[in-house]
C-alpha cells in the first residue's frame, strides 16, 4: 500500500460506536492533510479484505448512509475541528456486496492537530504507509518547512 492511502476496517465493533477505530480514521486524516493529501477507505481491513460499513451504520440511530455521514463529520469536528470538513470528500461505493466509503483527503492550508486520547492535541504526519506523531520540537520544524507563511 502507498502512503496516500490508508484501510480502516470500520469505526464500530461489537455493534456499538468504537472511539478506537474512529479515532484511528480521524488521525489518518490528519496526517494526510499535514502531509500531502490520500485516500482514507473505511470498510477494508488491514488485510485489504472488504469488511463493508453495514455494521457501523446499523448501530447509529439513523441507519443510512446519511447518518453514517453525520457521524463522520462530527468525529472531524469533535477531533480536528469543522474548519478541516472541507478538505474531505466523502464517498461511497459497493464493492463485493459490501458499502464502503472513500475519503479523498486534501493536504491543510494550516496544520492539523487531532484531539489525542487523552484529550492533548497531537501532530501527526504520513510517513511511508503509516501516521506517525511528531514531538514539539520536529512538529515546529516540519510545520515551517511545509507552511512557511505561517512560521
Amino acid at each position: 500500500m502507498s502512503s496516500s492511502n490508508r484501510v480502516c476496517d470500520g469505526i464500530t465493533k461489537k455493534n456499538c460506536i468504537n472511539k478506537e477505530l474512529t479515532w484511528e480514521v480521524v488521525k489518518d486524516i490528519s496526517s494526510f492533510m499535514n502531509t500531502e493529501g490520500g485516500l482514507v477507505l473505511i470498510g477494508v481491513d488491514d488485510s485489504g479484505s472488504v469488511v463493508g460499513i453495514e455494521k457501523d451504520i446499523e448501530t447509529l440511530s439513523k441507519h443510512d448512509i446519511d447518518g453514517f455521514r453525520l457521524a463522520l463529520a462530527q468525529g472531524i469536528e469533535n477531533n480536528l475541528g469543522v474548519e478541516f470538513v472541507r478538505n474531505i470528500t466523502v464517498d461511497f461505493a459497493q464493492r463485493e456486496g459490501r458499502q464502503l466509503c472513500i475519503l479523498r483527503v486534501q493536504k491543510g492550508n494550516k496544520p492539523a492537530y487531532t484531539k489525542g486520547k487523552t484529550g492533548n492535541k497531537e501532530f501527526y504526519i504520513r510517513a511511508d504507509n503509516s501516521s506517525r506523531p511528531l514531538d514539539m520540537e520536529a512538529a515546529i520544524g516540519y510545520i515551517r518547512m511545509q507552511w512557511p507563511t505561517l512560521a
